[in-house]
């Protein structure tokens, strides 16, 4: 069984997606990974493989993974650690509920701490509570979306010792309206640079320009009554201002935060949130091809996934290659030397 993981794993490493392209790699790569692995019967065949998946527990086997994702981690203190969820559409082709993972991503690590299949978003904050037992918050800066915006999760990464940071849509109705309602008084009363901390950024790439100007009060200072979450201490409006193709948009976003009221901190760790789709779920779609690997069944999907997951995180946190995790695994695929840094550089 560990052959069989192992050889997906260093398949995934370099770019193999699915049970027959594993093969053919290792087919390739036999000598060398005949060097440290037991393989006198030859490459395992890609039903073998398959087997081996469809049979591992998900649960025991992402125990294994979350453990060595943490060793090499390190203390998450004052670490953004962004929670978001994910749904792997090439198994959904079949099956009658599609798989849906929620990832806990170290940022600034690079490295995913803990994930859990789910039945889909409504059932994230759940889910997301489960994962938040499992880990040591203390000090570390939990972001999550709306979705996971709930007085049970904020609860939980207080108890734990974390900060938290989220966003506000109309799934939390009555606390959006009471933060939009303070932020929008403030300004009629054309009081908004007195009462609230600022900061301003803004960037541009690929012909857009964007302008951020990030205000924070003290929630103490609005009239939030019961909608209140545990250890609230500030409230969060960004305007953000979009120049593309001479076209100008502006929007407003609303936060809440249990960090005190820093706008520039904030405004730090909301862009550091982002991680988690830049960093985790666009590379996974798009670099490593996970929407386009078909691998119907669930159980087996699911430990595929943990696996690629774990290559991802080695992959971003290598930095001897200067390149993307695509490049990076076609520099593996042809150089056994640098599988081999990637391998012993994190693994115990």
């Amino acid at each position: 069984m560990l052959t069989v993981i192992a050889v997906v794993f260093v398949g995934m490493l370099c770019g193999a997606e699915g049970w027959d392209e594993i093969v053919l790699f290792a087919e390739g790569k036999q000598a060398w990974l005949a060097s440290w692995l037991d393989l006198r019967n030859g490459v395992p065949s890609a039903d073998t493989l398959r087997r081996v998946f469809q049979r591992l527990d998900p649960k025991a086997f992402g125990e294994g993974m979350r453990g060595w994702m943490l060793s090499i981690a390190g203390a998450l203190k004052n670490q953004v650690v962004a929670i978001d969820g994910k749904t792997l559409r090439g198994v959904g082709q079949r099956a009658d509920v599609p798989l849906h993972m929620v990832h806990v991503w170290a940022v600034g690590a690079r490295v995913l701490l803990a994930s859990a299949a789910t039945e889909g978003a409504p059932s994230e904050p759940e889910v997301t509570r489960q994962l938040l037992d499992l880990l040591q918050l203390e000090g570390a800066i939990i972001t999550l979306d709306a979705n996971g915006c709930c007085r049970e999760s904020m609860a939980k990464i207080r108890e734990r010792g974390g900060e938290w940071v989220c966003a506000l849509k109309g799934n939390r109705g009555a606390l959006l309206d009471a933060v939009q309602r303070c932020f929008e008084e403030i300004e009629a009363a054309g009081e908004l640079d007195e009462r609230t901390r600022q900061w301003a950024e803004g960037d541009s790439a690929h012909g857009r320009e964007e302008a951020r100007h990030v205000y924070v009060i003290k929630a103490e200072d609005a009239e939030l009554g019961d909608e209140a979450l545990p250890g609230l201490r500030s409230i969060v409006m960004i305007q953000r201002a979009r120049l593309a193709a001479g076209n100008l948009s502006v929007e407003r976003q609303y936060y809440v935060s249990s960090l005190p009221p820093q706008a520039r901190k904030i405004a730090k760790v909301i862009r550091e949130h982002w991680g988690v789709e830049n960093g985790l779920h666009w590379i996974l779609d798009v670099q490593m091809g996970e929407d386009a690997c078909a691998v119907h069944d669930r159980v087996a999907a699911e430990n595929l996934a943990l696996v690629r997951r774990a290559a991802l995180s080695i992959l971003k946190r290598d930095t001897s290659v200067k390149h993307g995790v695509k490049l990076k695994s076609s520099r593996a695929s042809c150089d056994n030397r640098y599988i081999e840094h990637l391998l012993w550089a994190e693994i115990p």
